[in-house]
């Protein structure tokens, strides 16, 4: 389900709009497209809206950090990612709250209720990246990538990752 979110300065989370689900054929390239542009993140598949945040919680949120692609876990699955593009957008581009529409219909979103402490399933530490040429010095039962990248004239970072669970 697509979700449009407002945070307000309080941090209550506000759902001010939902749409259906964008269908895709797994078996073909898609479009991910994400812009984190101020205080605000777009998600687009194939250029259809899947998410808009806006986050107005200045002490609960950053506005700086790692971009990464995450794998979760279960069966044994391919992921496949070509032609990854990063541009770093200039300054601004934030929305004051004052500005931003939280219609009278919107539902708060309510945190999920703490689940008990289950053993031996606490997170575990991020690895650090290989130094070198972006391969991944993973073993058995890893994740390995393979990236390059390329930044052009027009500010965009181009590269291309290969992506394969190696479980």
């Amino acid at each position: 389900m697509g979700r449009d979110v407002v945070v307000d300065p309080d941090a209550t989370k506000w759902l001010v709009a939902e749409r259906d689900p964008v269908a895709v054929d797994t078996a073909k390239w898609h479009e991910y497209t994400i812009i984190a542009k101020g205080n605000q993140l777009t998600h687009k598949i194939d250029g259809k809206l899947t998410a808009h945040i806006i986050d107005h919680d200045k002490a609960g949120r950053s506005m700086e950090g790692l971009l990464a692609l995450q794998i979760h876990r279960g069966p044994a699955m391919t992921v496949q990612i070509k032609d990854l593009m990063l541009k770093v957008l200039p300054e601004g581009g934030g929305l004051s709250f004052e500005k931003t529409n939280i219609p009278n219909d919107a539902q708060v979103i309510e945190k999920p209720a703490a689940k008990g402490k289950r053993k031996g399933k606490g997170k575990a530490a991020p690895k650090a990246m290989p130094k070198g040429n972006g391969e991944s010095q993973s073993g058995k039962g890893e994740s390995q990538s393979q990236s390059k990248t390329q930044k052009g004239a027009d500010g965009w970072t181009t590269g291309r990752t290969k992506y394969r669970d190696a479980g």
